[in-house]
């Protein structure tokens, strides 16, 4: 490991098991806007899980590393890399992995990243979008930031180091479940036998530096 300012394996903020019951008929139209957050069909029943409910689905490090542009001498830039494993006792991949890095104006100036992802310059908040995380798989993303014209290195290192956060999101194929729970949909006639209900499980994570 590179020596950094710090990091942190434990999400600040984590809802590993967020699932929704909806008929079988009603296939979930998820949609992810530009910097905003999915969305669902109308639900039946929504259930939301804490973290200590259910094992990680997943492992998260941010690390910032700052550095100077080999081209210009005296510059200052700044790496933050994102490191994640999947649990290998995942009941399945996960899917739609949307991991947003919002950076300090002081490091807003986008110089590259690794792999290609969108940078939304007014919100300093860089998106990449991983289709799939396999049980086990690990991973890495980075990012090249310049200062702001007129802040110090030294500056534009401890903002990055302070305010860098990385959010997660997350989902399982439908029918899984990180806690096991599932559902059935009960008929209207009291000796009907149940109906199945088509389980939709989502995760949020946050991580700094």
């Amino acid at each position: 490991m590179p020596s950094t300012a710090g990091s942190c394996y434990v999400p600040l903020a984590a809802n590993f098991d967020t699932c929704s019951a909806i008929p079988l008929h009603q296939q979930p139209q998820r949609r992810t806007p530009r910097f905003g957050c999915p969305t669902l069909a109308p639900r039946l029943l929504s259930c939301r899980l804490p973290a200590v409910a259910c094992p990680p689905p997943l492992l998260a490090e941010l690390l910032v590393v700052p550095g100077t542009d080999p081209a210009k001498p005296g510059s200052w830039q700044g790496l933050v890399v994102l490191r994640y494993v999947a649990s290998p006792q995942l009941p399945g991949p996960l899917l739609d992995v949307v991991v947003d890095l919002s950076v300090p104006p002081e490091a807003a100036t986008l110089v590259r990243t690794s792999p290609s992802a969108q940078w939304s310059k007014e919100q300093c908040q860089l998106r990449w979008t991983v289709p799939r995380i396999a049980p086990g798989a690990a991973g890495e993303l980075r990012a090249v930031f310049g200062g702001k014209a007129g802040v110090a290195a030294a500056a534009a290192t401890s903002a990055l180091s302070r305010q860098a956060e990385a959010r997660l999101l997350f989902s399982l194929r439908p029918g899984k479940s990180l806690s096991g729970v599932g559902f059935q949909v009960a008929a209207a006639e009291p000796e009907a036998p149940f109906m199945p209900a088509n389980m939709q499980c989502f995760g949020e994570m946050r991580v700094r530096v």
